[in-house]
């Protein structure tokens, strides 16, 4: 496990209104409502130590992070056990997912250098496009428009052997306490009136009318990393099927030898197709 704050493309841009702050507040509320339970041994000995750190430094800060390792170790098991996989990619990050600053090392190894996020396949869903603050967005109106939890999980991919190896991020928002400052903004879905699709110039109006400067965001986020490789590749064989109209012959064979070539990771994979 290692300690260290690496950056994570995710569409967050913190401009210095965005207002978080680092805390284990959330955390502890969880633990308390534990330790009473039976068969709650690592929940009681991760209060135990919280409570014993808060009293020596106080909660925990971008400064004091080297204080609470062990408080973070046991979190790690409280969520995975004890893995057999050492290669688990898991890390926690801050309050508003930008940055992470603990986890395995497996999980920095990837994510920091040419780690790269791409965009939603075929976007057709309301929120299935790429804005600024996404992930923070669906997270308010979760906790304060009573909109069902949606789907946050965003794609990477990192080159391996010349070939792209696809992987997806999952944020847990479970520790994050969200306060509105002063009045709530309101959300006006009039652009969306009447409207059998959406598009993103749909969205920007709403996004533009809703300040996420008007939240503090207190806790931190838990990031799990998994492999999406074989997700990914058959997205995109569903996807040359279903629009095999719009490809023409050349075009269409070309596709189908990148996503062979993705498959078997060897170049030079060449399709043909002959009518019986």
């Amino acid at each position: 496990m290692l300690l260290k704050t690496v950056h994570i493309d995710n569409d967050i841009h913190q401009d210095g209104n965005l207002v978080e702050t680092l805390s284990l507040q959330p955390f502890i509320k969880y633990l308390e409502k534990k330790v009473n339970q039976p068969g709650m041994l690592v929940p009681k000995l991760a209060y135990e130590l919280v409570q014993i750190k808060f009293k020596d430094f106080g909660d925990i800060t971008a400064e004091n992070l080297s204080s609470y390792v062990d408080v973070f170790e046991l979190m790690y098991h409280l969520a995975k056990g004890i893995p057999a996989d050492q290669e688990v990619k898991w890390g926690l990050g801050f309050p508003v997912s930008d940055r992470v600053f603990y986890g395995t090392e497996s999980f920095f190894n990837l994510v920091e250098t040419d780690f790269f996020k791409i965009s939603p396949h075929n976007a057709k869903g309301l929120w299935d496009f790429d804005f600024i603050n996404k992930q923070l967005f669906l997270l308010v109106l979760e906790r304060f428009f009573d909109i069902t939890p949606i789907r946050r999980n965003t794609r990477f991919f990192k080159k391996i052997n010349e070939f792209r190896h696809y992987y997806e991020l999952e944020l847990d928002f479970t520790f994050v306490e969200i306060k509105v400052n002063g009045e709530m903004p309101l959300i006006d879905l009039t652009s969306l009136n009447n409207k059998e699709t959406v598009e993103y110039e749909d969205i920007i109006p709403i996004l533009e009318r809703f300040d996420l400067s008007k939240f503090t965001f207190s806790g931190f986020t838990i990031c799990t990393i998994r492999d999406f490789q074989n997700e990914y590749i058959t997205e995109n064989l569903q996807d040359l099927i279903n629009n095999i109209s719009i490809y023409k012959g050349h075009d269409g064979l070309a596709k189908l030898n990148e996503i062979l070539a993705g498959i078997l990771t060897k170049n030079g994979v060449k399709t043909s197709f002959y009518l019986f």
